[in-house]
């Protein structure tokens, strides 16, 4: 994406706050973060999230929402609500890149890198490929989600957040 593309999109989405508080918010109890085996990325990640949002998510186990992880979801909606339309914005957009909102605001308060988060968010096809190899489509996929973030990235760093 060029930079007078993510300001269209930008623009946009600018104006649909709300709305976009009210998506993410849904996707919270279902973050992939919080339904990954219990590695160091993913363990790391949860921490720096409880710690900024002031929340107690846990990690799941098999495919049942844990009640405590529902109990945070006003906390996260607090947060995106009080959140500027740009920083809004991003967390959306990186969100729908790592598939993750949790993932998305650490992105967007720089607690994590961009290859921290692609690494938590692909744990698990990134620890299939090393045991049984990589499609070059594959790889394709993931190297168009790190360019995005990379663009997502360069385009906010030339703005704000705040």
């Amino acid at each position: 994406m060029k930079n007078k593309v993510l300001e269209d999109i930008f623009t946009k989405l600018e104006k649909q706050k709300s709305e976009l508080v009210k998506r993410l918010v849904s996707f919270v109890v279902t973050d992939t973060i919080l339904f990954l085996p219990e590695s160091l990325e993913a363990k790391k990640c949860l921490q720096q999230v409880n710690g900024l949002l002031k929340t107690s998510f846990v990690m799941n186990k098999g495919l049942e929402i844990s009640k405590k992880d529902i109990l945070q979801v006003p906390m996260v909606e607090d947060y995106l609500k009080k959140s500027s339309e740009r920083k809004l914005v991003y967390i959306y957009l990186a969100a729908t890149e790592v598939r993750s909102v949790l993932l998305a605001i650490l992105l967007a308060e720089v607690k994590i890198s961009n290859k921290e988060a692609f690494a938590c968010s692909f744990f698990e096809e990134l620890c299939e490929q090393k045991k049984w190899g990589t499609m070059p489509e594959s790889l394709q996929r993931q190297q168009a989600i790190k360019n995005r973030l990379d663009e997502l990235e360069s385009f906010m760093n030339e703005g704000s957040l705040s």
